[in-house]
């Protein structure tokens, strides 16, 4: 295997302190030869009768889909592909971009979040980036269902209250404030 020579190659590419796109790219085709061809040994493996552990079996289907995701975007140009797998060691886990200061992306779960009489339920957890605003009207349909009645009035960020939201909330007579009313004060 040439588990070395791809150390040796990805250790040569962090290291250098320029890295122009076309090196970055031959290192890439690099570790993707290096995969496939792996990948071909453990096949070879498999076909003559040898029995790969459940654990060992789904890292490997982790590990083919991680490769055919990379090839896929190696081979188009591109640098997002839908449901990437960024972590083989946690492959539910996706990268969301938020536009934040101290990092573009962040890794984990996204997550609604409703609190009635200082209990919080979790609405809708899941590890798929999604746009919060667009489940805001379902969460208070689910709100009536639980308690017979629209809640009296709806603490939200900015990101919830779009044209859809607010003409819902207007429709069912349901106040929407900012979640941080101290946030939108002016400094005197």
């Amino acid at each position: 295997m040439y588990r070395k020579y791809a150390r040796k190659d990805y250790l040569r590419l962090s290291n250098s302190k320029k890295r122009s796109g076309k090196t970055i790219r031959s290192a890439v085709r690099k570790q993707l030869q290096y995969i496939r061809r792996d990948m071909g040994y453990i096949a070879e493996l498999v076909q003559k009768g040898t029995k790969l552990s459940p654990k060992q079996a789904d890292r490997l289907n982790i590990v083919t889909t991680v490769y055919e995701q990379q090839r896929i975007m190696f081979d188009s140009g591109t640098h997002s592909i839908s449901r990437r797998i960024v972590s083989l060691a946690q492959p539910w886990i996706r990268p969301i971009v938020r536009e934040k200061t101290h990092a573009n992306t962040e890794f984990g779960s996204k997550l609604h979040i409703s609190l009635v009489d200082g209990y919080a339920r979790i609405e809708r957890l899941d590890f798929e980036p999604f746009n919060e605003s667009e489940g805001l009207w379902r969460e208070v349909a689910r709100y009536r269902e639980r308690y017979g009645c629209y809640p009296e009035r709806i603490l939200a960020d900015k990101i919830y209250r779009n044209r859809q939201t607010l003409a819902f909330c207007k429709e069912h007579d349901i106040p929407v404030c900012p979640a941080r009313p101290w946030a939108s004060r002016q400094k005197i």
